[in-house]
Parts: C-alpha cells; sequence; structure tokens
C-alpha cells in the first residue's frame, strides 16, 4: 500500500505582478523622463546663467554676510538645504551607499540645484522611458520588477 500523503493546500498559479501606472506610463515613448529630462536640461541652463551672473555681479562673502543678517535669509538657507538634504537622500536611494552617491551629495551641498538639475536630467536620459528605473535607479527597479 502506498503511504498516506499529508493534505498540501492547493497552490495557485505563478502571475506577474501588475505595474504601477507610472511604471508602464512611459510605454508610449517615454513621455514622463523624456518631459523631466527636458525641465532638468532648462533647469541646468536657467541655474548655470543665474551663477555665472551672480559670480560676475556679486560679491559673495559680502551678500551671504547680509543674507544671515535676516531672519527670513536664514529661513531660506535653511529651507535650501533641507531640500538639498531631502534630495540628497533620494540620489542615495538610487545610487546605493557609495562613492557616486557621495559624490552627489557633495555637488548639492556645494553646487545645489544645478547639481540636482544634471542628476534629474541625467537619470531621465538613462531611464530607458522607465519612470521606475527614473525613480528608482536601475538595481532597485530591476529587483522590483523582475
Amino acid at each position: 500500500a502506498a503511504p498516506a500523503r499529508a493534505a498540501q493546500a492547493p497552490t495557485l498559479p505563478r502571475t506577474r505582478r501588475p505595474r504601477a501606472n507610472m511604471a508602464t506610463a512611459s510605454a508610449g515613448g517615454g513621455y514622463p523622463p523624456r518631459a523631466l529630462a527636458a525641465f532638468a536640461g532648462a533647469g541646468v541652463l536657467a541655474m548655470s546663467g543665474v551663477i555665472g551672473s551672480a559670480l560676475v555681479r556679486g560679491d559673495g562673502w559680502a551678500e551671504l554676510d547680509a543674507l544671515l543678517a535676516m531672519p527670513w535669509g536664514v529661513v531660506s538657507l535653511v529651507d535650501l538645504y533641507v531640500g538639498f538634504s531631502l534630495f540628497s537622500a533620494w540620489i542615495w536611494l538610487r545610487e546605493g551607499a557609495g562613492l557616486a552617491a557621495a559624490a552627489w551629495t557633495l555637488g548639492m551641498m556645494c553646487g545645489g540645484f544645478w547639481t540636482g538639475s544634471l542628476y534629474v536630467l541625467l537619470a531621465a536620459l538613462r531611464s530607458g522611458g522607465s519612470a521606475t528605473r527614473l525613480m528608482l535607479g536601475d538595481r532597485r527597479a530591476y529587483a522590483l520588477l523582475a
């Protein structure tokens, strides 16, 4: 006689998880990353222009002293660096802990959103039209969608 088998729960067939709307929104030619790349490119150009103008016409240390002497100037700088820090956290999420993330973070703290715009531009161009790859980077997007 054959040995008795323990009752097993029925198994469901494996199906792929549905992708989120943002992941599939780019199926028709990469619209979200492409639009973001254009916006980020405009940011790089705009920031280059105003930084160049400030370097030529401004007096950096004297203007920083004046800014720090005003309460709303201090609020503006704190707001700016909180934004830099949050944006840098996204960079660390995409890049993982390593030299690249550290270098981009240093760039954010020194170059501001000129660096941030450049990072978004490069990320959008490298995303291959996938909003998921744009937001999470290659490694995390692959793990999510695999």
